[in-house]
């Protein structure tokens, strides 16, 4: 594998560069142990895809998360 130095003063694109670079990236990690069989059984019954699944029903867990704490603070004038 081989690198080449940009000359970031000419580059065609600095300006997306430039763009997604210097934003933030609010990241939250989290590691938990998950007993999945049951999910698993269902999944290989149903014949649906492991991943889209998974990322479906984590993101709706997110969202209600979201939704039932922020929001009601959100109305209420808490922030």
């Amino acid at each position: 594998m081989s690198y080449h130095y940009l000359d970031m003063e000419h580059y065609l694109r600095r300006g997306q560069f430039d763009l997604f670079h210097n934003i933030a990236h609010p990241n939250v990690g989290m590691t938990v142990n998950l007993d999945i069989t049951c999910m698993m059984n269902s999944i290989k019954k149903k014949g649906l895809p492991f991943h889209l699944t998974f990322l479906y029903a984590a993101t709706q867990t997110a969202y209600s998360l979201l939704y039932s704490t922020l929001l009601p603070m959100l109305i209420i004038g808490c922030f």
